[in-house]
């Protein structure tokens, strides 16, 4: 399985952007500044997501198996850099 990194884990990466990459067979690798939510990402484990669909229909995905890093964490980061 390949890694993403997803600079920034607010709505947009963690909603639509994670999601594609999520079912394209990715593990996702997110990389903010914000502590708390990564801290959060990390206790967590998962966290879902709300798609509406043309006709009206709500579909519920999970996302889990991810990796949340804060932008200090400089070794980790670099670590998976050097493996794409």
């Amino acid at each position: 399985m390949d890694d993403i990194i997803i600079w920034g884990a607010g709505k947009i990466g963690r909603g639509f952007i994670a999601d594609l990459f999520n079912n394209a067979g990715y593990r996702i690798v997110f990389v903010d500044k914000d502590k708390s939510k990564i801290q959060a990402l990390n206790e967590k484990g998962a966290y879902s997501i709300l798609k509406y669909t043309n006709d009206g229909r709500k579909e519920k995905t999970i996302i889990r198996g991810f990796t949340a890093l804060h932008t200090s964490q400089k070794e980790e980061i670099r670590g998976i850099l050097k493996k794409l």
